[in-house]
């Protein structure tokens, strides 16, 4: 995949586009979906999680991106691109027992987060090192009058064992 963020203060927009890395055919069964799901983080609250409404590109039958490219109604912009390991060596230090899926952890970061330094926290939790990514998490909250305020942009790196 590869990915461009671009700031334009004269215009007060931020632009974050991704290109998939996916066979041209794959666009016959790609979907754009909308998940509106009104979940609260603790039962017996009232408080709902950061992101109710989570906009990506996906595909038929995945209830996740795949394409990693999501818009949440937090105001984050999430998303990837993919690391290949030159050193092999560094799988050694995957720990595949008692980690998370990474689709399932980055879900429950875009639902709960509520800042790019909250979801880098979550999502870098439980990581197993089998898929290893560079992650982009802009905050459309920290853009506005044509500048960027801190924690606009965060970017997390995964390799096997960090």
């Amino acid at each position: 995949c590869s990915v461009l963020i671009k700031h334009l203060p004269e215009q007060d927009e931020m632009y974050v586009a991704h290109n998939a890395w996916h066979e041209y055919i794959a666009m016959s069964y790609r979907v754009l979906k909308k998940y509106n799901l009104p979940y609260r983080p603790f039962s017996g609250t009232e408080e709902r999680v950061a992101a109710e409404t989570a906009t990506m590109s996906s595909y038929v039958g995945t209830i996740f991106s795949l394409d990693d490219f999501v818009t949440l109604s937090s105001g984050l912009v999430t998303t990837e691109t993919t690391l290949f390991i030159y050193d092999s060596s560094l799988f050694e230090a995957s720990q595949p027992l008692g980690q998370v899926f990474e689709p399932a952890r980055v879900m429950a970061a875009n639902r709960l987060a509520r800042d790019g330094k909250e979801w880098t926290k979550m999502a870098s939790r439980f990581n197993s090192g089998t898929y290893n990514n560079q992650w982009m998490v802009v905050d459309l909250s920290k853009v506005s009058g044509g500048r960027l305020d801190d924690g606009a942009l965060w970017v997390m790196e995964q390799l096997p064992g960090r």
